[in-house]
């Protein structure tokens, strides 16, 4: 049974491996975003009248748009608020007071809904 089937994996056990876990995963979207960054635009499949190349070319760059951003300047070194990588990267990197008001305001939130 996979993890989506059975739900969610359970609270993580310390702040170190949420740490490590979360900083792995980050450091593997940023190499899959400098991947597909590399790779051409679609629309270069269109004169050699190659449909697999198209939708390969497609994939990547819908995945990297997801990755770092779909505006003219996105990429791996400067991805965009919304992007799965810049989201990430700027909350993994909040400064104490950021966190500590995140939290807080989570922590209220989630006791009014008990």
């Amino acid at each position: 049974m996979s993890l989506c089937e059975a739900g969610t994996a359970g609270p993580t056990v310390t702040s170190e491996d949420a740490r490590i876990r979360v900083g792995t995963a980050l450091a593997l979207l940023e190499l899959a975003g400098q991947i597909l960054e590399k790779a051409p635009p679609p629309e270069s499949a269109l004169p050699l009248g190659d449909r697999r190349l198209y939708r390969y070319l497609q994939a990547a760059e819908t995945a990297r748009w997801w990755l770092v951003g779909q505006e003219p300047g996105d990429c791996v070194d400067r991805p965009s608020r919304e992007s799965a990588l810049g989201g990430g990267q700027r909350i993994y990197r909040w400064s104490d007071e950021e966190a500590e008001r995140h939290f807080e305001t989570s922590l209220s939130e989630w006791s009014e809904r008990q």
